[in-house]
């Protein structure tokens, strides 16, 4: 699909992928391009499928997007400022997703989240802003990056995704979530609430306004450079 401004509502879309990824022909495709809008509300991009969106501005409303083809096969993309509104985005084992350019940002709000399954990776390429409540879920081996991060008025959770029931452990996978460019923590909560999870600052860090960081058992935070403005709080738990 073309046009200038698209939205779906009350929308399903499903496909069918080879679990195994061997072929480019083992996944359905969708290629949806809006000059200026591309709006989801109420939707299901379901698994089994490729998906390319781009706009200038692409936007889910309580909506779910879901990312299974194999990156064997090749990787799902959003090209464009994207907004998760009380939204989810899950990468499923072995799937990629690429999100943005240097130019655009990600906003997460309402109480999003972001999901990244065994051995998915998922790159936030521009600047990712977690505004209010959301939650991060992370499997062993998912290799996430962000580029600039703003964390405005923020509560960022970090969890580990269940398996058979028990927690994860990360054990030695260093650098699991990594911020490759400058991070800003303003008024702003980020909660490491699974074990052993590795979370890597390579750019200039700012805390500020009263923000904090949690630590859970075994987790780590490590900064290239860290700088602390006003009130701040680091609470280590193990």
């Amino acid at each position: 699909f073309n046009s200038g401004h698209m939205v779906f509502e009350n929308t399903t879309f499903s496909g069918w992928t080879n679990i195994n990824g061997a072929t480019e022909s083992g996944s359905s495709y969708v290629n949806l391009v809006a000059n200026t809008d591309l709006v989801f509300s109420n939707s299901i991009l379901g698994g089994g499928v490729r998906y390319d969106l781009k706009a200038n501005n692409i936007v889910f409303n309580n909506s779910q997007i879901v990312i299974d083809v194999s990156k064997n096969v090749n990787q799902s993309s959003l090209n464009g400022n994207v907004t998760f509104n009380h939204s989810r985005l899950s990468v499923k084992p072995n799937a990629a997703i690429n999100i943005g350019d240097s130019q655009t940002q990600t906003a997460l709000e309402n109480a999003s989240s972001l999901s990244f399954y065994n051995n998915s990776v998922a790159n936030f390429n521009g600047t990712t802003a977690f505004n209010g409540v959301s939650y991060l879920n992370l499997n062993p081996n998912a290799q996430v990056s962000f580029n600039q991060a703003n964390f405005n008025n923020a509560n960022v959770t970090f969890y580990g995704i269940p398996l058979f029931g028990k927690m994860p452990d990360f054990g030695n996978s260093a650098r699991l979530i990594n911020f490759k460019g400058d991070a800003k923590f303003n008024q702003a909560t980020l909660n490491l609430r699974a074990k052993n999870i590795h979370i890597n600052f390579q750019g200039a860090s700012t805390f500020e306004n009263n923000s904090t960081m949690n630590l859970a058992e075994s987790s780590q935070a490590s900064f290239n450079a860290l700088s602390v403005e006003g009130e701040t709080n680091f609470n280590l738990n193990g």
